[in-house]
């Protein structure tokens, strides 16, 4: 569970409201935190020509305190690798991994455009087998990704893109269907 604090502080009626929620447990990282930062400021106007000014100064001091973050990132992602690369048998199994991840993504692709093309689509597929990679471009355009996402709740980038990785026996049939579907006649 997330920690979450909230600050309120008020200067002659000058309301600025500051909120943190701690995202360490989501991220199974306990070694280094991570967390989110929000500022809830009045709108400056004319009773609150300060507000503006104070915003301003906010920002710098935030910026002021993740500069160094962002400049000197932390290294324990870099420690990790180096753990799994210079040790033979975590490395032997972590190239395993991945082949069997490029398999599985190069089997879902192939199983796309196999259900596409059974299903009678009349399109040609073949992009579909051959870019590689988790995410394919589908050559769907706006009204048919909006059609999906509608009708089917298959969610993708409006230029089409979608992820293969997402795919899996369990869902492939649906999506095959529903591309058939919005690109029937068309």
């Amino acid at each position: 569970m997330a920690a979450q604090r909230a600050v309120l502080l008020d200067e002659k009626e000058k309301m600025q409201a500051l909120w943190e929620k701690s995202l360490t447990d989501h991220f199974h990282s306990l070694h280094e935190a991570q967390a989110t930062l929000g500022d809830v400021s009045q709108k400056a106007d004319a009773r609150h020509e300060a507000t503006a000014s104070r915003v301003a100064a906010l920002e710098s001091q935030l910026k002021a305190i993740i500069r160094p973050m962002y400049s000197s990132p932390p290294i324990h992602g870099a420690l990790i690798v180096k753990e799994v690369l210079s040790d033979a048998a975590l490395s032997k199994q972590y190239y395993a991994e991945c082949a069997a991840m490029a398999e599985r993504i190069g089997a879902m692709r192939t199983r796309l455009r196999d259900e596409l093309e059974a299903a009678g689509s009349t399109h040609d597929w073949a992009h579909i087998t051959n870019q590689i990679g988790m995410f394919a471009f589908t050559g769907l355009n706006k009204d048919q990704v909006n059609e999906l996402r509608e009708k089917y709740a298959i969610y993708m980038t409006m230029d089409g893109r979608i992820s293969i990785a997402g795919l899996n026996t369990g869902n492939l049939d649906y999506v095959a269907d529903a591309f058939h579907k919005v690109t029937h006649g068309k």
